[in-house]
């Protein structure tokens, strides 16, 4: 889809250089994280799951063959020293309580705490580190708090490109059945239509 006479890829580069975080939300298929990696390809991912924690984006300590442990940096960690992009996939499906632990680098204060590891420095971001998130509104379990939601200074909800489709070479008929369907679940009838990886797949 055009965004001001942008690609959806020159789109969210754009967003980047502008530090500024982006939310991509909609139905599963639609390729929202596709979408992210092809703007930035070389962003950090966090996959988003019930049990995902705060470890999962701070680091841990990890035990070293000779029986010592040695702290290893996560994946935020790294993101904000290398002044690189985080994407964090199905941020919904994360409990609201793990998902504090981006506050502070989000906010203005682009710094970060680490309590796990008393004697690391405290983070500092570097210039091109951004937060982007995409979610499955309606996945089961999903939720998002106010205070996490406000952080993202851009929500964007991400459907099925039909004639991305069609160049993909998608037959129309499977297409149009495709766009009934989704019709169908904007009015209640359905709870899911197909989208492009189905559409792909099939």
């Amino acid at each position: 889809p055009e965004f001001g006479g942008m690609t959806d890829v020159q789109f969210v580069t754009k967003a980047h250089r502008a530090s500024m975080p982006v939310l991509l939300y909609g139905p599963p298929g639609t390729r929202k994280t596709a979408l992210v990696l092809a703007a930035m390809p070389d962003s950090y991912v966090v996959g988003g799951r019930s049990d995902t924690e705060a470890s999962d984006f701070l680091g841990s300590w990890t035990q070293q063959p000779d029986g010592n442990y040695l702290w290893v940096d996560g994946p935020l960690v790294r993101a904000m020293e290398t002044g690189t992009p985080l994407l964090i996939d199905e941020i919904a499906l994360i409990d609201p309580r793990t998902m504090s632990v981006v506050y502070s680098a989000m906010d203005g204060r682009d710094r970060l705490e680490i309590t796990a590891n008393p004697d690391r420095p405290t983070v500092e971001a570097k210039s091109g580190f951004v937060v982007f998130g995409t979610c499955n509104p309606h996945a089961p379990g999903a939720i998002m708090s106010e205070a996490l939601l406000s952080r993202f200074q851009l929500h964007i909800e991400v459907r099925t490109d039909w004639s991305l489709a069609l160049s993909l070479g998608v037959d129309t008929k499977i297409i149009t059945v495709a766009r009934n369907l989704t019709s169908r679940e904007a009015k209640g009838e359905l709870r899911q239509a197909p989208q492009l990886r189905e559409l792909l797949t099939y």
